[in-house]
């Protein structure tokens, strides 16, 4: 909960915009902000942002990102999550002024998912990542490929 509710038992968007951060942190990384593991002032906050972006695989749920043989697929949707995750620490800033709107974060979302898409055909068994995010009734050119040809 955050502190805002606790303090004066205010509902503001504020504080909604905080619960949606906590929320996408939960979905990104399998753990309840009432896990076991967060004791001695550690909170779910805290852990997943000590570990952003050089070792978000260690807080991260793994299963989000595709198994590949291309490095490239597997560095955007490690970007991808990286980008999902910096959303929800921005979300949970202590500060409400220092968190953004809702219509900030629905920007922010669409962009992580046009970068997303854009570098990649939609495979035929999309991943996790992908259902997180949407689909997408387009089809993308496989960018992929192309750069694995002119590559040396």
């Amino acid at each position: 909960m955050n502190a805002e509710y606790g303090v004066g038992g205010q509902v503001t968007i504020k504080g909604d915009v905080y619960s949606y951060g906590i929320v996408l942190l939960e979905m990104l990384t399998r753990k309840k902000p009432t896990h076991d593991m967060f004791v001695e002032g550690m909170n779910l906050q805290k852990w997943v942002g000590s570990s952003s972006p050089n070792r978000v695989q260690e807080v991260a749920d793994m299963s989000l990102l595709r198994r590949t043989n291309r490095c490239s697929e597997e560095d955007k949707d490690l970007n991808c999550l990286i980008s999902l995750i910096n959303v929800g620490l921005l979300c949970t800033n202590e500060s409400p002024q220092g968190r953004p709107t809702m219509m900030g974060i629905l920007f922010m979302l669409q962009n992580i998912k046009d970068t997303f898409l854009s570098t990649t055909a939609i495979p035929k068994f999309q991943s996790n990542l992908t259902h997180l995010l949407g689909s997408t009734s387009t089809t993308m050119n496989n960018i992929c490929e192309g750069q694995s040809s002119s590559t040396s």
